[in-house]
């Protein structure tokens, strides 16, 4: 990307308030998340489908030979590690933007600064933030379901990434 009167290229992982340099974006208010019960029944089912269809394709197999019934074992232990994983990272707390960052706030942690680290996506049943630490540089996908909001927040939020991350044209 070309910017007259500044250096010729722009890194592309810069964040998006950076590159506004003329008008830096509002505050939002902090919005509170809950754990989603959407998300929850989406990892459940999706991850009991990939043990059946391991199941169903090892089948043949598992019956005639038991080192078939470990490899099936151990595929099942993986779904379940994965599954784990998947809903220990589902967010709980409060989110907020400020000053060019964002805030997120586990429900007794202390409050991690981040910045935007690719395009969000606005969907009616889902919010994804690709977020990325400013301390550590971590990058992580902050999933909002739409029953993880209250209707006030979710309307707030909604309106604020709509209204402020609008590409410039």
């Amino acid at each position: 990307m070309q910017i007259p009167g500044s250096r010729k290229t722009v890194n592309p992982a810069t964040d998006i308030a950076s590159l506004s340099l003329l008008k830096p974006l509002p505050s939002l208010v902090a919005v509170t998340i809950t754990l989603s019960s959407l998300l929850t029944y989406f990892y459940r089912i999706t991850y009991l489908l990939f043990a059946v269809c391991v199941f169903w394709v090892l089948f043949p197999w598992v019956l005639g030979n038991p080192f078939w019934l470990i490899v099936l074992a151990s595929g099942w232990c993986g779904l379940w590690t994965g599954y784990q994983y998947q809903t220990q990272t589902l967010f709980s707390g409060m989110l907020w933007f400020e000053r060019g960052e964002w805030i997120l706030k586990v429900d007794m942690g202390t409050p991690q600064k981040y910045q935007l680290a690719g395009e969000v996506l606005c969907w009616s049943l889902l919010i994804i933030l690709p977020m990325q630490s400013i301390d550590s540089g971590q990058r992580k996908y902050l999933l909002i379901a739409n029953d993880a909001l209250s209707p006030i927040d979710r309307a707030r939020l909604r309106t604020w990434i709509r209204v402020c991350l609008r590409p410039k044209s």
